[in-house]
């Protein structure tokens, strides 16, 4: 409708421009009725081509973001006995403590797990001295066997005490044996009872966590005295010094964007904040979705500019410098593309190619069209090639 209405305001524009000059302008339009053989001069107004820069470029939203943020989660199950932050606080890496997970229940575990290990070393005391008893026992046995045989050999002691006394012998050797796996078996019990400390150490310590970077609470998923799992979300901090917009593009501009040199304008409510560099684009195009992810960090103290706003970016995809006019000034039909340019006060008609548009201008490419040449940009419309033409107002 806006493109109707502007085409029936332009032709009555100059229908009561050619009546004004017929009635009464003050200067003679040659005219075709009075026989002389002039040709009428059709009223027309110009533009001059000019060198410009011409730029191509996408619109997208992006999403204002922390770009160092972190979801804090829970490392083992429990109750939340402690909830030392709340939405908004400050936190500091490695110094803030945000939550701890039942305290009490795992201070306790951690004591009975430190006497575990002290019991571990009372045992192989226990089995130490066992063991000593029983070499003791085994070396005077083995003294006393190897003392009967000989009386034997000599028939000063009978089969039968002989038999009772490899017996013994016997018996302590195997006990000597039993003393030995003791030892070992309380060896490797201590082992497991250290190990079994560790792990409640590491437990109890897990229950705590501080803050895994410097930032304000964000968000809070649970409350205190609630039961979760491990891994489950607590708190999400993010810091707000460093902020940066993450956006989307259609996959045919990929070649486009490049990381380190393509820029792109920032806008909030429509104002814009700042001229920024891409400084990440994904290296590959979500399948799905048939876009690719930039991400620009923001050099702004903008009070607008808050994690989770909506921005409007720019992307500069192309940028040359070329000859342009006016975007009416060139004609379409069909394929073909031109223009009118004025040579002796007559209309030419010049085909062109065009390329990039910027702020209503169009870059023309090709055909007999330099810099500095006059072209029809009001009133091309209704003339024909090698026509006769007034300009009206020059620029």
């Amino acid at each position: 409708m806006r493109k109707i209405f502007k085409k029936v305001t332009y032709r009555l524009f100059v229908i009561i421009l050619i009546t004004s000059i017929c009635l009464g302008c003050g200067k003679n339009i040659a005219s075709a009725d009075k026989g002389d053989g002039t040709e009428t001069a059709f009223p027309v107004k110009v533009e001059t081509v000019q060198k410009r820069m011409f730029t191509r470029t996408i619109e997208v939203q992006g999403t204002i973001e922390a770009k160092e943020h972190v979801i804090v989660s829970a490392r083992i199950d429990g109750v939340i006995t402690d909830l030392f932050v709340d939405e908004g606080d400050s936190v500091v890496a490695n110094q803030t403590p945000l939550f701890q997970i039942d305290k009490i229940k795992l201070e306790e575990a951690l004591e009975i797990a430190k006497q575990d290990l002290n019991v571990a070393r009372c045992a192989i005391r226990e089995a130490n001295a066992n063991l000593a008893n029983m070499k003791a026992q085994y070396d005077k046995s083995k003294v006393d066997y190897e003392r009967f045989q000989r009386l034997f050999e000599k028939r000063a002691v009978s089969k039968d005490t002989l038999e009772l006394q490899e017996t013994r012998y016997k018996a302590t050797k195997a006990g000597l044996e039993h003393a030995e796996a003791v030892c070992q078996l309380t060896n490797e019990q201590l082992k497991k009872a250290e190990h079994a400390l560790k792990i409640a150490e590491k437990t109890l310590s897990d229950s705590l966590v501080y803050a895994p970077i410097t930032g304000k609470v964000s968000y809070k998923f649970v409350e205190k005295n609630e039961f979760i799992g491990g891994g489950r979300p607590i708190v999400k901090i993010d810091n707000l010094e460093t902020l940066e917009i993450s956006a989307f593009l259609p996959a045919e501009y990929y070649s486009y964007v490049k990381e380190k040199e393509t820029k792109l304008n920032f806008f909030i409510n429509d104002e814009k904040i700042s001229t920024l560099t891409v400084n990440y684009k994904s290296p590959t195009v979500l399948p799905n979705l048939r876009t690719f992810e930039i991400k620009v960090d923001i050099n702004t103290n903008s009070n607008k500019v808050v994690p989770g706003a909506m921005a409007k970016i720019d992307v500069l995809l192309e940028e040359r410098e070329g000859i342009g006019v006016p975007k009416p000034c060139v004609i379409t039909q069909g394929k073909d593309r031109f223009l009118y340019k004025v040579v002796d006060k007559k209309a030419v008609k010049v085909m062109v190619n065009t390329g990039l548009e910027t702020d209503g201008w169009i870059e023309v490419i090709g055909g007999e069209i330099v810099e500095g040449d006059i072209v029809i940009s009001m009133g091309q419309s209704f003339i024909k090639d090698s026509q006769v033409v007034q300009v009206l107002e020059e620029k």
